[in-house]
């Protein structure tokens, strides 16, 4: 997967995660990883409940 996002929310992710996961490799993956599957947590439960994904 290659997506584009914007600049700000990148360099903040980036900053974020390696503050949590460690200066190492495989960090970002990680907490992206982590990042989709709440996601996708929130929008089944949103979806469970007739909600869209907007609220």
């Amino acid at each position: 997967m290659e997506v584009s996002i914007n600049e700000k929310i990148e360099k903040e992710f980036r900053e974020r995660a390696m503050q949590i996961y460690g200066y190492r490799k495989g960090s970002l993956k990680e907490a992206l990883e982590k990042a989709i599957g709440d996601w996708l947590k929130n929008v089944a439960s949103q979806s469970k409940k007739g909600e869209g994904i907007d609220g």
